[in-house]
């Protein structure tokens, strides 16, 4: 089937989906004909009630699911293709932050993408001091993650996504269980990464925040 040309007026989407389907065993839909298309930069906000199946559109973003309908393309060709080359572009951070923390202290934490990467000890050392600058956490560097507070924690596990140098940041409930300094310190945060260019996509059902 011939495909339409490409407009090249048109900034080419660095992710996009589409007519992304997932059907479960039992025959029931979690999503269905979604096509989006998400640009470097931009600040997209993609809110649902609780079970409507955001969370299940990250996973299929970042290539932690296959799609049963439909397709992601990262930079135009199949994501399933490339997905070491996906996930470096595109950092998921989850909903529960402790989920996601494997580190020992706060230093740990934001050196561990980075050796995965197989990156040079300067290099990631450089990475880890200044997200460390500028996440505020120079005095929690060797704290325990369980000692944090629950915003402390959602910054940390934003951290250390951005310690792999993502394009796009995609945060799933980024709010959820926080109080309101917490959810302050995160929004300042996301917008203040948004500002420096940084891709947002924010999943959230609480769109007062």
């Amino acid at each position: 089937m011939n495909e339409t040309p490409a407009d090249p007026a048109r900034p080419v989407p660095m992710l996009r989906t589409e007519n992304l389907g997932h059907r479960f065993p039992g025959g029931g839909y979690g999503i269905r004909n979604v096509s989006l298309a998400f640009h470097s930069g931009e600040f997209v906000i993609i809110a649902g009630r609780n079970g409507s199946g955001k969370t299940l559109l990250t996973r299929h973003l970042v290539g932690l699911v296959k799609p049963t309908e439909g397709r992601v393309l990262f930079r135009e060709a199949p994501a399933g293709g490339n997905l070491s080359r996906l996930r470096s572009a595109v950092g998921l951070v989850f909903q529960d932050a402790d989920s996601q923390i494997v580190g020992q202290t706060v230093e740990d934490e934001l050196r561990f993408g980075p050796e995965n990467l197989g990156l040079p000890e300067e290099e990631i050392e450089r990475r880890v001091s200044s997200l460390i600058a500028y996440l505020g956490m120079e005095n929690l560097k060797k704290v325990p993650p369980a000692r944090l507070s629950g915003g402390e924690k959602r910054r940390l596990a934003v951290g250390g996504i951005l310690a792999m140098e993502p394009e796009i940041l995609i945060l799933d409930e980024p709010f959820a269980n926080l109080d309101y300094p917490g959810v302050v310190d995160v929004l300042r945060l996301i917008t203040d990464l948004q500002r420096r260019g940084r891709g947002i996509i924010l999943i959230t059902h609480e769109l007062e925040k």
